[in-house]
């Protein structure tokens, strides 16, 4: 128990009394910490100011540079001070980001606060950015500054005068790159969030589009200087230039990117394109001459006599095809040219994808400039503009070239990356005489050229040989197995090609390219019309000393040769529709071994992203496995060794090589094992399951066009009920009709546009059952339904006329001119093949009909009524053709032929006056001198004893023939 006695409160009161001593102590301290924040808070704010200063700074010099930048005209002294401004902007970046450099860390990590948070977060970056900028304009100003003079020159002479004082001072190439790459790391850098909100969220966009810009800026970059020596000639420099440019069809796969389809020159004089010329290449007819080097698979699988400039393309090497495209050109009477270009059209879609649109004068625009289904509304001949399709692509070059001259400073890079990613992609290829110029593009493995290396090589080269256009729906996967012996050098190789045909009328329902088909068949011997049948020539080359071994799986032996410096391998293979088939060539590569495996791959020009597969074994059970593909050459190292390691990087896959499109011929097939096998329901779960139905479906296409049509509908029967559109039912119904059974046909086309109701492939079919029943009204009243019945018409039509079958060809015609009563293709191609097609004695009194029908639709047509006036004519109906023909000289006046018709038959009837005024007026119209027009009239004149207008006539006939006997016999009997 405390007992101690409780203090008195006053020594309490004492107790709680602040100590003078302590109070004083204090006092100081806190003065101090007011001191200390006040000289922290005065920092802080003098860092601010200095940093807001310096930004304010930054962005009115900025602004002053861009104020002069538009002011007009621009001259050098203009160009400058932009300069100076932009420098002097770019020294307060740079001290703005020596500033805030302290406190970056710290302000990276306020993006928590409300309102300016990100704002600040994102501050260092920026400066960063800022900073990085600074000293690219440095370099371009510093680079490009010889050029400025060129402001003060005429508007026509500037860029040939920049490129000539840059050849004088070249830019700083490397600086400029390694400024710019800076530039993008440091744009890399900034946090996305930093637009989100705040302040700097009203330049979200802009922030954006320089996002995207950069990399393509640093991708023009590279281009300007890879190509930089080549600039002067290009450009027309010292003189003006002109360049053969080729389009080639990619659709239609040739050795150098695809078809000949249209070409012609394009020249340029100091920076401006002053002419372009384009033409159909079926327009330079003039064939090889005897004795020229044909390539054979021309005539072994193409079937051809001749060889025409559109094929001159047949050699991989660009060099060599080039130089006989230019042999060709000369041969048809085209001017000596300076270099030969080959553009495929991806190569213009790559380009077109940088506008927003295009307006093509004559066609229309091009609104989604991404796809080349945009393309290929106007490049498939539209009505009456059949054969357009080459001039159309001439027309689509020059305004593609009009708009890139007038490109603005923001889309030249991104003009100049689409360039350069369709060179690396082999979609351009160029040919040109200076040697200087060339190297550039050779350098850049830019020139077509086989690539040479002391490893091992692989190039796969197709030709279409099928006249189908059809290579859009060509899936093509290569394997490559390499069997490695002890000392690391290749002993055999395996290399595996497998095609999958994806054509059929459904897919083509997809597109509007139009693809037909016309193959050899090795087995048969003869030429096949099927819509999309595939009939390659395939060239492997391989290294030097290549021993080919073993060849599975195609049509025609292997057939060894040597091109250049490599040797070749070729053979043919052919694919229906829907097929899938895999060739096998087995050879010895035959090259030193080495501590490293090396392999080239090198893709062909004109094709997309092929995948490939490799394979690597060593001789000590190693194994190493690489998925990669052709979007740009493959270049892969592997160590060898007792273990095996790749020591290249693998470029990633082309985007739509997907795991899943990548896996589905794997899967496909294992579920065709299973069917095969006679497992019907384990192989649909299969396909089911790994979501293969549509590879499964195309081959019910492949065994119809096989001839197995009870298998195909077995197969069709099993899928339908999993199809995820009206596909299997559509093929269901092509069985059908195969087989006769129109009933059944109609019923499965039915079912199929209810599970597809927009199919357009589906609407036709049930038109021409409608026509084959005899109801054409109800099949043209389907056929207004569908979007382009018209184009869908002529497809069968050329097909049916092609294959001789005329009565269809026929009743196709008459449906087309039912939709469109003036089609006049149609009704052409109704007369031809009445008056040319059709076996002999000729049904003149059904071409009277066939006339008399197309003038009720043409009135007055001169053609019409002079094919009318000739079968009167056989007829023996004198008056009649008479009368015609007298109405031709009436619309057409200046119509020598059918003035000299009209003579003939007064002639006929003894109205030798009437014959005489008819003979004179065709010779006096005659450009062409033709002989009997001078024979007939003189034969008048002798009748009607005008025998020195008689003689006059035959000698001017006998000009025209000098070695024809009975004219110089006439003329003797005549005293002449």
């Amino acid at each position: 128990m405390d007992t101690a006695k409780p203090r008195p409160l006053k020594c309490h009161l004492a107790m709680m009394r602040p100590n003078p001593k302590v109070r004083s102590e204090r006092k100081p301290r806190r003065k101090r910490w007011l001191l200390i924040l006040a000289t922290i808070a005065l920092a802080f704010a003098l860092w601010v100011g200095s940093a807001v200063w310096l930004a304010l700074a930054a962005r009115q010099h900025l602004q002053t540079a861009r104020d002069l930048a538009q002011t007009t005209p621009r001259t050098s002294s203009t160009l400058i001070n932009v300069c100076r401004e932009a420098n002097a902007a770019g020294v307060a970046a740079r001290r703005l980001r020596s500033v805030m450099l302290p406190a970056s860390p710290l302000l990276r990590r306020m993006g928590w606060l409300p309102r300016y948070g990100n704002t600040l977060a994102g501050l260092p970056a920026l400066a960063d950015v800022g900073a990085a900028s600074a000293e690219g304009v440095d370099a371009l100003c510093h680079s490009f500054a010889p050029a400025f003079a060129a402001l003060d020159q005429p508007a026509s002479q500037r860029l040939a005068w920049a490129i000539r004082a840059l050849q004088t001072a070249p830019p700083d190439w490397n600086t400029l790159q390694i400024t710019l790459a800076a530039l993008d790391g440091a744009w890399r850098t900034v946090p996305p969030t930093t637009w989100e909100r705040g302040i700097l969220a009203a330049y979200r966009d802009p922030a954006q589009r320089l996002a995207i810009l950069l990399p393509d800026a640093r991708t023009a970059l590279d281009l300007g200087a890879a190509l930089w020596p080549a600039i002067p000639l290009l450009a027309g420099i010292e003189q003006p230039t002109t360049l053969l440019v080729v389009g080639q069809n990619p659709f239609e796969l040739r050795p150098t990117g695809g078809f000949i389809g249209s070409l012609g020159t394009v020249t340029i004089s100091n920076g401006h394109v002053l002419d372009i010329d384009y033409v159909n290449s079926g327009d330079l007819n003039i064939p090889a001459p005897a004795g020229s080097e044909f390539p054979q698979p021309y005539a072994d699988y193409l079937r051809g006599s001749q060889w025409f400039l559109r094929d001159a393309n047949w050699w991989a090497d660009w060099s060599h095809s080039a130089r006989t495209i230019e042999t060709f050109w000369e041969l048809n009477g085209g001017a000596p040219v300076d270099g030969v270009i080959g553009v495929d059209l991806y190569a213009l879609q790559e380009v077109l994808a940088t506008f927003d649109s295009l307006d093509v004068p004559g066609y229309g625009v091009i609104t989604d400039t991404t796809s080349l289904e945009a393309i290929y509304t106007f490049y498939e001949p539209q009505g009456e503009r059949a054969n357009t399709n080459k001039a159309f692509l001439g027309t689509l070059l020059a305004t593609t070239l009009n708009r890139v001259q007038g490109a603005n400073a923001t889309q030249w890079p991104l003009i100049g990356a689409a360039i350069q990613r369709a060179f690396a992609a082999r979609h351009i290829s160029v040919y040109l005489h200076d040697s200087v110029a060339q190297r550039a593009f050779a350098t850049q493995h830019w020139d077509g050229e086989l690539r040479e290396t002391a490893g091992d090589y692989v190039q796969i080269v197709d030709a279409d040989l099928s006249y189908s256009d059809v290579q859009a729906f060509i899936d093509q996967q290569i394997g490559l197995v390499v069997e490695l012996g002890a000392n690391g050098a290749p002993l055999t190789n395996t290399l595996s090609i497998t095609y999958t045909n994806r054509y059929d009328d459904w897919a083509g329902d997809q597109t509007r390219h139009q693809v037909y088909g016309y193959c050899y068949n090795v087995a048969r011997r003869q030429q096949e019309r099927v819509a999309g049948c595939y009939g390659d020539y395939v060239r492997v080359y391989l290294p030097t000393s290549a021993a080919p071994l073993a060849l599975d799986g195609a049509d025609s032996p292997m057939e060894p040769r040597r091109e250049g410096s490599l040797s070749v391998v070729g053979f043919y293979v052919m694919l229906y529709p829907g097929q899938t088939r895999t060739i096998t060539l087995s050879y010895r590569p035959q090259i030193a071994a080495a501590e490293h495996y090396d392999l080239l791959v090198q893709k062909q020009a004109g094709t997309l992203a092929r995948p490939l597969a490799l394979e690597v074994r060593s001789a000590h059970g190693a194994t190493i496995a690489v998925q990669t593909d052709l979007w740009y050459d493959a270049e892969i190292t592997v160590q060898t060794g007792a273990m095996l390691a790749l020591t290249s990087s693998v470029p990633p896959l082309h985007p739509s090589n997907t795991s899943q499109r990548l896996a589905v011929q794997r899967e496909w097939a294992h579920g065709w094992h299973l069917w095969q096998a006679g497992k019907d329901v384990a192989a649909v779960d299969h396909w089911r399951d790994t979501n293969t139905i549509s590879a499964a479906l195309d081959q019910v296409v492949a065994l119809r066009w096989q001839g197995e049509i009870d298998a195909a509908q077995s197969l069709v029967a099993a899928l339908d009920p999993h199809a995820a559109d009206g596909r299997a039912e559509f093929l269901a119904g092509q069985m059908a009709e195969i087989g006769g059974d129109w009933a059944a046909a109609r019923s499965a086309y039915e079912r199929a546009l209810q599970r597809s109701p927009a199919s357009q492939v589906t609407l036709f079919a049930l038109a021409l059952l409608d026509h084959r029943a005899g109801d054409d009204a109800a099949a043209l009243a389907r056929l207004r339904t569908m979007r382009d019945p018209l184009a869908a018409l002529r497809r069968i039509e050329f097909d049916q006329r092609m294959a001789a079958d005329y009565t269809a060809a026929e009743a196709t015609n008459v449906l087309i001119i039912g939709l469109q009563p003036q089609d006049k293709p149609a009704w052409e191609q109704r007369y031809w093949m009445l008056r040319f097609g059709a076996a002999p004695p000729l049904n003149w009194s059904r071409i009277i009909s066939l006339c008399h029908e197309a003038l009720d639709t043409f009135p007055g047509s001169a053609d019409w009524l002079a094919r009318r006036a000739e079968a009167y004519q056989w007829l023996n109906d004198p008056v009649a053709a008479l009368a015609d023909w007298t109405q031709v000289t009436v619309i057409s006046s200046t119509n020598h032929g059918a003035w000299y018709q009209r003579g003939v038959i007064h002639r006929s009837l003894n109205d030798l006056i009437g014959a005489q005024m008819a003979f004179q007026a065709a010779t006096e119209l005659d450009d062409e001198q033709h002989l009997e027009y001078y024979v007939a009239l003189a034969e008048v004149y002798e009748r009607l004893a005008l025998l020195d207008q008689a003689k006059a006539m035959y000698e001017i006939a006998q000009r025209i023939a000098p070695d024809n006997e009975s004219i110089r016999q006439t003329l003797a009997r005549l005293g002449g």
